[in-house]
């Protein structure tokens, strides 16, 4: 299984959150699939029209967008192993909503994350984003491998309906989302992750989506806040263990150390604009 290196381009994350928030968000017409397309759900870009679907390409992810007369398809190709491994412990979400004052007020995040399972047991995941040396404990490194084991097996409803900044997951198992229509696939035998998505069109939970409507369409990865205590620093980040976890190499002053651990665990955010005929 890839672990997190938190070392691996740090800076170059950074760079690219800002990129994605501060460039205008484009407004694009989903290529028009035949119906149904001929293909399986089943996490690979086979048989994907990747020249007419591509709305970005980079070198971390190349983003797919198509639709037919019933579902809207997603595929996002992962490029990089830094947000490969990164998404193994802060998860991947999806979101898809009609305005952007409500754009990351619900996602869907597949896999979940070592991380957001911790938000079950409110002691431990209080502790993993308050004491910057939780990361070191051989016990709690054993505990978040556990919970990645599961990553696939479940899904968290993202929401912030409150519009609040700290969001609330719930966890369902993969088939009670299955039921409802939607459909998740993630190929791990591919060199990096592929995740694709059936999206029904029929107004159906968790997004609701209808044709003739337009949508603003996000891919995220959050870490969870880190707001460690006044006397600890994590800016300056010691040797990686063999888990590829880190402890502090010094404690300062405080400065923005959650942020910048935020960043080197693979924060990241891209929008853009869809229409659904």
């Amino acid at each position: 299984m890839f672990r997190l290196h938190l070392q691996l381009l740090g800076v170059a994350a950074a760079l690219l959150l800002v990129s994605a928030a501060c460039s205008s968000t484009e407004t694009i017409t989903t290529y028009q699939a035949a119906n149904p397309p001929e293909f399986e759900i089943d996490g690979e870009l086979s048989g994907w029209p990747t020249s007419s679907a591509n709305i970005k390409r980079s070198d971390e992810f190349n983003f797919y967008v198509m639709q037919d007369e019933q579902h809207l398809y997603i595929y996002v190709d992962f490029r990089s192993p830094f947000f490969h491994q990164a998404i193994e412990n802060s998860g991947f979400i999806l979101y898809l909503a009609r305005s952007d004052e409500e754009r990351n007020r619900r996602g869907v995040g597949h896999p979940v994350g070592a991380f957001n399972f911790l938000r079950d047991d409110t002691n431990a995941f209080r502790s993993l984003t308050r004491e910057s040396d939780w990361l070191a404990s051989p016990e709690n490194q054993q505990r978040l491998e556990s919970f990645k084991e599961e990553n696939f097996d479940y899904v968290a409803i993202v929401d912030r309906h409150d519009g609040s900044r700290d969001a609330q997951y719930v966890f369902f198992p993969y088939s009670r989302i299955e039921a409802q229509g939607l459909e998740i696939a993630v190929s791990a035998e591919r060199r990096y992750y592929g995740i694709e998505y059936k999206i029904p069109l029929s107004g159906t939970p968790p997004f609701d989506l209808e044709r003739g409507e337009t949508y603003w369409l996000g891919f995220s990865i959050e870490p969870p806040e880190f707001r460690f205590r006044d006397d600890e620093d994590v800016t300056q980040f010691g040797r990686r263990d063999t888990r590829g976890y880190y402890r502090p190499a010094q404690r300062s002053q405080r400065s923005d150390s959650g942020t910048e651990l935020r960043r080197r665990m693979g924060l990241y955010d891209y929008w853009i604009k869809i229409e659904v005929e």
